[in-house]
């Protein structure tokens, strides 16, 4: 329980860490189609590649969805899901959303360089079991 404990308040404080701190309009453009491939790290290692699209809306926000195939390096199990995303860019390059490939959110936060989005992702479940690692999506339209 202890290093539950501990591992959801460093999980915390690096999500903290890595927010965006400007909350003007930005005018990065994020719209388009990306490879996305992400990598889960703890109990679970897995690698998570495919496709994701954003639209960009008024303003800093955009809107997109995700379809990626996760696979176990465990046992090389894969199985595939879709979801949603939505989140924000600041001037500074920052980007900063939200993915529903499950009921709770995975919280993306990057640096864009050129058409190159790098970053951490973290998702704490209902059941307190946490979720992390990194990711990555370059350009590709």
């Amino acid at each position: 329980m202890r290093t539950r404990l501990v591992v959801i308040a460093a999980i915390a404080t690096l999500t903290g860490c890595l927010q965006p701190t400007e909350a003007r309009v930005s005018s990065l453009s994020l719209a388009g189609r990306w490879q996305y491939s992400a990598q889960q790290n703890g109990e679970s290692n897995t690698t998570l590649s495919g496709t994701m699209v954003i639209e960009q809306r008024a303003g800093a926000g955009f809107q997109g969805h995700l379809e990626v195939v996760a696979r176990s390096s465990e046992n090389g199990e894969a199985r595939s899901f879709a979801g949603t995303l939505s989140g924000s860019a600041t001037a500074a390059n920052a980007v900063d959303f939200d993915v529903f490939l499950e009921p709770v959110a995975r919280r993306h936060v990057a640096q864009l360089t050129g058409d190159l989005l790098t970053g951490t992702w973290v998702r704490v479940a209902d059941d307190g079991l946490p979720a992390s690692g990194s990711f990555s999506a370059r350009r590709i339209q």
